[in-house]
C-alpha cells in the first residue's frame, strides 16, 4: 500500500525516486570528468558545426546558381533586344536603293544614330561586335575627317576588345582604309600586311577577295611612301591573278601602267 500511495501522490514526493535521480547526476558528472566522453562529445560538437558550415555553403552554392541562371537570362533578353533592334536597323537601309538622294541621305544618317544609339544598349550583349563594324564602316562611308577618326577609333577598340572575333579581320581592313584615307600610309601598310598575312591561306570567294584588296592596297601604300620596287612587285602578284581577282587584277595593271609613264 505504501508504494501504491507513493506512486498516487507522484514521483516528486517519492523518496526512492529523489535517491534515482541523484544517482544520474553523479553518473553524468563522472562521464562530463571522463577524458574519452569529453573528446567523443568534441568531436561531436564540431561535427555538428561542419555539418551547420556545409549547410551554409550548400545554400550560398544554391543561390551563386539562382543569380548567375537569372544572369543568363537577362543575357539572353538583351542579346534577343539587340539582334531584334539591329535588324529592324538593317531592315531601313536595306530600302536605301529605291530612295531618291535626298532620301538616301536622311536614311544613312537615321542608320548612323541608330548605330550609334544602339553600342551602349548592347553593353552586355553578343551583337555588340557587329554593332560596332557597321557603325565604324557607315562613319567611314560617310567621310569627313572627324568621321574618318571616329572609325579609326571604334575601328582600334574592336580589335582589342574582340580580337577573336568573326568580324575581326573586316575591321582590320576596315582600319587600314581609315589610316590610307587620312594619308597614315605607314600604318595604313602595317595593317594591310596583317590582314594578308591573315588570309593567306583562306579559302572562299570572300576571304579572297578581301585577300586581293589587302595585296592591292599594300602595293599603293608602298607607292605613296616611295618604295617604287616592293609597290610593282605587289601590282604584278596581284595583276597576274587575274581570273581570280579580276577587279583588283585590272586596278594592279592600272597602277603598273602608271608607274611606267
Amino acid at each position: 500500500m505504501i508504494v501504491n500511495l507513493y506512486d498516487v501522490l507522484g514521483s516528486r514526493k517519492n523518496p526512492m525516486k529523489k535517491s534515482r535521480k541523484k544517482e544520474l547526476q553523479q553518473k553524468k558528472r563522472v562521464l562530463k570528468e571522463d577524458v574519452f566522453v569529453t573528446f567523443v562529445t568534441g568531436l561531436w560538437e564540431k561535427a555538428a558545426k561542419a555539418k551547420l558550415y556545409l549547410i551554409t555553403a550548400l545554400v550560398v552554392i544554391l543561390a551563386a546558381v539562382i543569380v548567375a541562371g537569372l544572369m543568363a537570362e537577362r543575357e539572353e533578353v538583351v542579346k534577343d533586344e539587340g539582334y531584334e533592334a539591329l535588324a529592324r536597323l538593317k531592315e531601313r537601309i536595306g530600302k536605301m536603293e529605291s530612295a531618291t538622294e535626298e532620301d538616301r541621305t536622311a536614311m544613312e544618317d537615321a542608320w548612323l544614330k541608330g548605330l550609334a544609339d544602339l553600342i551602349p544598349k548592347t553593353e552586355d550583349s553578343a551583337v555588340q561586335p557587329e554593332v560596332i563594324f557597321y557603325y565604324a564602316d557607315a562613319l567611314f562611308r560617310k567621310g569627313g575627317d572627324d568621321n574618318l577618326v571616329k572609325a579609326e577609333r571604334q575601328c582600334r577598340s574592336f580589335v582589342r576588345k574582340f580580337p577573336d572575333n568573326y568580324f575581326v579581320i573586316g575591321v582590320k581592313e576596315l582600319l587600314g582604309k581609315t589610316l590610307f584615307e587620312q594619308k597614315k600610309y605607314a600604318e595604313a601598310l602595317e595593317v594591310f600586311q596583317d590582314v594578308y598575312d591573315s588570309l593567306l591561306a583562306g579559302e572562299g570567294a570572300e576571304l579572297k577577295a578581301a585577300k586581293y584588296e589587302a595585296c592591292y592596297y599594300i602595293g599603293r601604300c608602298h607607292e605613296l611612301l616611295g618604295e617604287l620596287e616592293q609597290a610593282r612587285s605587289m601590282y604584278e602578284q596581284l595583276a597576274s591573278q587575274g581570273d581570280e581577282s579580276p577587279q583588283w587584277a585590272e586596278m594592279a595593271r592600272f597602277r603598273l601602267s602608271k608607274m611606267k609613264s
